[in-house]
C-alpha cells in the first residue's frame, strides 16, 4: 500500500516536468529563414592597377564609412549535444555598398541557461565564402562573425534568436581610376582587396 501511495506521488510530481518537455522539444535536426540588416562601420581599402599608358597606379588607406547593408538566408544545421548546434547558412547579402554575394557558411550557436536550445540566452560564430551573384561563381570575399543573442521560444516547435552580430568581410570590389573616375578593367587591375567590419542585427525563425 505505502509503495502504491509513493508511486503515485512520484507521478504527480513529475507531470509538469513531462508536459514542459513535451511542449517544448529540442530537436535533432533545426532548419529556418534568418535575415537581418548590418551598418558598415569601417574599411580598408588596397589596390593597384596599370593605367592605359602603362604606368603603374594604386592607393592604401583606412576608412570609417556609414552604409546600410541588408541580408536573407536559409539555413539547416543539427544539434550536436542540447548546448551547441551547428548549421549551414546561404541567401543573398550586401557585403559593402559595391559588394553583393552569395553566402556560404558555417556557423556555431552555443545555448546557457535551463532550458538550452528552447530559449535563453546564445553565443554564435562562424565563417565561409561569398560568392559571386553573376552566376561565375568565383569566390569573391572570405567571411566571419561572432556575436551573442537571445532565443525567445514562440510554440509549436518554433523559436526566434534575435543576435547582435559584428561581421569582417575580405572581398574584391571594383577600383575606378585615379584621375577620371572610370572603372578599371579586369586587364589592367592587378590587384583590389578591401577589409570591411559591420555591425548587425539578425532574427532568425527555427522551424
Amino acid at each position: 500500500m505505502k509503495l502504491r501511495h509513493i508511486i503515485s506521488t512520484i507521478a504527480i510530481a513529475s507531470l509538469p516536468f513531462v508536459s514542459t518537455k513535451a511542449e517544448n522539444p529540442v530537436k535533432r535536426f533545426s532548419f529556418g529563414l534568418e535575415w537581418g540588416i548590418a551598418e558598415s562601420m569601417w574599411g580598408r581599402y588596397d589596390y593597384q592597377y596599370r593605367t592605359l599608358e602603362n604606368f603603374r597606379a594604386g592607393k592604401t588607406y583606412d576608412a570609417f564609412e556609414s552604409h546600410i547593408n541588408g541580408m536573407v538566408l536559409g539555413f539547416a544545421g543539427v544539434n550536436l549535444s542540447r548546448r551547441m548546434n551547428l548549421g549551414i547558412y546561404s541567401g543573398y547579402q550586401g557585403l559593402t555598398n559595391k559588394v553583393r554575394i552569395v553566402p556560404v557558411e558555417l556557423k556555431v550557436k552555443y545555448f546557457t541557461g535551463r532550458e538550452p536550445g528552447v530559449r535563453g540566452w546564445l553565443l554564435t560564430a562562424g565563417g565561409g565564402v561569398g560568392l559571386n551573384p553573376s552566376g561565375k561563381m568565383d569566390i569573391c570575399a572570405n567571411l566571419a562573425e561572432a556575436g551573442f543573442g537571445r532565443r525567445i521560444y514562440v510554440g509549436c516547435g518554433v523559436s526566434m534568436d534575435i543576435t547582435l552580430t559584428f561581421l569582417a568581410g575580405k572581398s574584391h570590389p571594383p577600383v575606378f581610376n585615379n584621375y577620371d573616375d572610370i572603372m578599371v578593367d579586369t586587364d589592367h587591375l592587378e590587384k583590389s582587396n578591401k577589409i570591411s567590419l559591420s555591425g548587425a542585427l539578425k532574427i532568425s525563425l527555427n522551424l
